[in-house]
């Protein structure tokens, strides 16, 4: 039998009963966070009589944002400008379906997020909404989206794929650009607009799908996607633009539709393995030092004929020139 003298032993009680006390407390907040449904404190600007939007943290101390659907009797409807701009404690966001909007910046900057979940009444992503949230690994759109704004999604280099609902509409400039772990992307027919350098840069994009309702590849849309080897241009397109496939290194083969009519300059320049482009076309082409031009040095309907005579002219030889179709 071990004797333990009373002062020691009153002592190890209450060390005991302090220990208790702490789990107690962690264990009563945990439950708390688990049960509570809805976030609590957080700052609000009120729209009108009935609706508000978010505008800050305010209170609130969750790691887990659930947004509620009410604040003081006014329907939340909509997230703010800067509303959660580099709030590094955040790991997930949960926005309802009454939401049908994300304003410019946010979250920008939230690079502890790894998880956001998007309701189903959501319209409208604003600019850079979530732009560099460095740890969120997939993003799942919902049916309901139309218009991402531009660099939403911009800098979320550990993003590997984003599941687009079929009521989008425009992408806009720089949305994904930056996505460096993006592997594939599917575009569904929806989508009539896509922004300037909308996957620019975003190293690992190797496969992708475009809508069969856009008419232009803009301006660096792909440009140093130097994994890219599946493209489809679909017969929707009219331009490709300046720089749209600047640096897609791996890019072996492509085919021009017959719809096209210009493609930019430097539109395919640095894509070195580029041995193959196949005109549906190839005749009526000129190039000019000018993107608006009317007239230029005409290029010969058989040297286009020939798969990789075309690429060299392409990518090499007339690379650094506006090329132009007439439709005579």
């Amino acid at each position: 039998m071990i004797f333990i003298k009373p002062r020691t032993k009153r002592l190890l009680i209450c060390a005991i009963a302090i220990v208790v006390c702490l789990l107690s407390i962690l264990i009563y907040k945990s439950c708390a966070e688990l049960t509570r449904k809805y976030s609590e404190g957080l700052s609000y600007v009120p729209i009108d009589d009935e609706t508000c939007y978010v505008s800050g943290i305010g209170r609130c101390e969750d790691i887990k944002l659930r947004i509620p659907k009410y604040i003081d009797g006014y329907k939340v409807t909509a997230i703010g400008d800067e509303a959660f701009s580099e709030c590094d404690t955040l790991k997930k966001v949960i926005l309802h379906d009454g939401i049908i909007s994300v304003g410019k910046e946010a979250f920008w900057g939230c690079d502890e997020i790894i998880e956001i979940r998007l309701g189903n009444g959501l319209v409208s992503i604003g600019d850079s909404a979530f732009a560099k949230c460095e740890n969120i690994a997939s993003i799942t759109l919902p049916e309901s989206l139309e218009s991402i704004g531009k660099g939403a999604f911009s800098g979320c280099y550990t993003v590997k794929s984003v599941t687009f609902g079929n009521n989008i509409q425009s992408i806009g400039d720089g949305a994904f650009s930056y996505c460096h772990k993006l592997e594939s992307i599917t575009l569904p027919d929806s989508v009539t607009s896509l922004g300037n350098g909308a996957f620019r840069n975003c190293s690992a994009l190797a496969s992708v799908t475009l809508s069969k309702n856009i008419t232009s590849i803009n301006k660096d849309t792909f440009y140093s996607c130097p994994a890219l080897t599946d493209i489809t241009i679909p017969e929707s397109v009219t331009s490709i633009e300046y720089g749209a496939f600047y640096d897609c290194k791996a890019l072996t083969d492509i085919t021009i539709p017959e719809s096209v009519t210009s493609i930019g300059y430097n539109a395919f320049y640095d894509c070195k393995a580029l041995k193959k482009v196949t005109f549906e076309n190839p005749t009526g082409w000129w190039i000019a030092d000018d993107a608006t031009a009317t007239q230029g040095d005409s290029i010969n309907t058989s040297s286009l004929s020939a798969p990789w005579t075309a690429a060299k002219f392409l990518t090499n030889q007339y690379v650094h020139k506006y090329w132009h179709r007439s439709e005579n």
